[in-house]
């Protein structure tokens, strides 16, 4: 039966369907959810203690278990005539075999690791692995937000790979319809605004090129309340300065993507704010995707505060397991405030530890640990998001006054001196 083909797709939501096109509807939620699990990656035995616990944990053993036999039983029917869930009393796995698994074809493709795959692979990531999808098991949500984040890491490195290859090869037709593709997806995306400034500047669209950062720049202060990434203002004042220089002779096209020489940059006018990526504690690699889903989530909420200017995530980023001191990183990123933390996963609990820094002196200006059981991971990480964001805000703004008024005092004595 291997030659009936059915087709799972997980990214960007839940379809199944068979090659011809019917869709395939699990009845459950979990149904889908078990499913999901046992494609990532399949082949894998699981055993039935695990698999029950990760979507029935509100239940006893024995119910948890009848639980899974019901959807594995649920599943088999759904998926006839193929017979991909194998299951003996011990243990549980699916079998590819007659299946198209898009996660597993994504990754195939990322890590072949040419341009053509990355294109490829681009094309088959619709969204977040089961974007929209909400089961309320801790467990699975746990494991789903793991993933999540893992996909959409080797997703946004993959694309960068390909922009910066493609540019690097002077591939400006594909380097092109690749950024065009993915701003198609996200409109805020930098390096591939980026991408096709280069390339409008090479080839002498000066206006397009600038046009590009405008709108850029306009729709992060509209949905985020941010500005561009430093290397994305510092492209577009090289490009202003290179306005007279003809399309042949032109540098840029030869320059890389990111340049490794990142000169001072400016205060803005209002407080600015970095937040760097928080370190996990927990001596568990896996859990690394959770503490840089709170990193993201109060940039993401600082980024509401219209009062603060906030470095974009991609920025931030950049100095993840660098040994670097906060001035310079201050320095190179253009902020007057650094936000940098920890956390630590110990069983049901979390510890999540966050400090405000003034770039400046170096001094620390609030610090706060947030203890909580992980009932529900994704609001965990709203609450102290927003716990954070709301401190970090407060703390800026008397930061703020402070400076102003030790600076009104030291203009009031040397003016008394005088």
């Amino acid at each position: 039966m291997a030659s009936v083909a059915v087709e799972l797709k997980l990214l960007g939501g839940f379809e199944l369907r068979q090659a011809g096109g019917r869709v395939i509807d699990p009845s459950g939620q979990k149904d889908r959810a078990l499913l999901a699990f046992l494609a990532l990656p399949s082949l894998t035995s699981h055993p039935r203690e695990k698999l029950a616990s990760l979507l029935w944990s509100d239940r006893g053993d024995q119910q948890a278990r009848d639980s899974l036999k019901h959807s594995l039983t649920r599943l088999r029917q759904s998926l006839q005539p193929l017979t991909p869930v194998i299951a003996d009393r011990q243990s549980v796995k699916l079998d590819p075999a007659g299946m198209t698994i898009d996660v597993a074809a994504f990754e195939r493709l990322v890590s072949n690791g040419t341009v053509e795959s990355l294109v490829q692979a681009g094309t088959i990531y619709r969204g977040d692995l089961l974007e929209n999808f909400n089961i309320k098991s801790a467990p699975f949500a746990e494991w789903l937000l793991i993933e999540r984040q893992r996909l959409r890491h080797l997703f946004e490195a993959a694309l960068t790979r390909l922009l910066s290859e493609s540019l690097a090869a002077k591939s400006f037709d594909s380097t092109a319809a690749a950024a065009r593709r993915l701003l198609s997806l996200d409109p805020l995306h930098e390096p591939a605004t980026r991408a096709l400034m280069h390339i409008h500047a090479g080839r002498g669209q000066v206006a397009q090129a600038l046009k590009l950062y405008d709108t850029l720049r306009g729709r992060l202060n509209n949905e985020l309340g941010v500005g561009p990434a430093p290397e994305t203002t510092r492209l577009y004042e090289t490009i202003k300065q290179q306005r007279s220089v003809s399309a042949a002779a032109n540098p840029l096209l030869a320059e890389p993507l990111h340049s490794t020489t990142v000169p001072t940059i400016p205060l803005p006018d209002k407080p600015s704010i970095a937040v760097l990526p928080f370190e996990n504690l927990s001596g568990d690699a896996g859990q690394q995707y959770f503490s840089d889903g709170i990193t993201e989530d109060i940039t993401t909420e600082l980024s509401r505060f219209r009062t603060l200017f906030v470095i974009a995530r991609q920025s931030s980023f950049a100095f993840k397991s660098r040994s670097i001191k906060v001035q310079e990183i201050a320095r190179e990123l253009g902020v007057a405030f650094i936000v940098e933390g920890s956390v630590r996963r110990a069983a049901d609990r979390v510890r999540i530890s966050a400090q405000l820094i003034d770039a400046a002196t170096g001094n620390h200006l609030w610090a706060e640990k947030y203890d909580r059981e992980i009932l529900d991971i994704f609001a965990v990480q709203d609450e102290v998001a927003r716990s954070v964001a709301a401190a970090v805000s407060g703390r800026v703004d008397v930061a703020g006054r402070d400076r102003v008024e030790r600076s009104c005092r030291l203009f009031a004595g040397s003016t008394i001196d005088a």
